[in-house]
């Protein structure tokens, strides 16, 4: 798998897989007008794709892109709580549990608020060398 540019915006990104250049997701960092530093994780698998380390590792890249090319202080990730498969992606990319927000989605079910601050990355980074 490799991540390509998408259009001309340098924190949109489409998944494509590496043996078969087939577009297989998207995964993109958004400023959600925080404050400086602060931008939020959104990403998508084509479910034919899904639970074989594509999200995982394009999440890992992103993240890394975010801390060390855009200078980002924390990358904050929102999650359904029955998205079991998404939970733990992120928490093998060292992100942390913020918070449920109780019937937040539109279907009514909960949101997790999830984030990852920049130190926790680089702690990351250090313990898998």
């Amino acid at each position: 798998m490799t991540i390509r540019f998408w259009a001309k915006s340098n924190q949109f990104k489409a998944i494509i897989h590496r043996e078969s250049a087939e577009l297989i997701g998207f995964i993109s960092l958004g400023d959600m007008n925080r404050y400086e530093g602060y931008m939020e994780l959104e990403y998508a698998i084509a479910a034919s794709c899904r639970n074989r380390g594509f999200a995982t590792e394009a999440v890992k890249r992103m993240v890394d892109y975010g801390f060390s090319k855009l200078n980002l202080a924390v990358i904050a990730a929102w999650v359904r709580s029955h998205n079991a498969e998404s939970v733990r992606v992120l928490e093998k990319c060292a992100f942390t549990l913020e918070g449920r927000l109780r019937k937040h989605a539109r279907d009514q079910s909960d949101t997790l608020c999830y984030s990852v601050l920049k130190e926790d990355w680089e702690n990351m980074i250090i313990s898998d060398l």
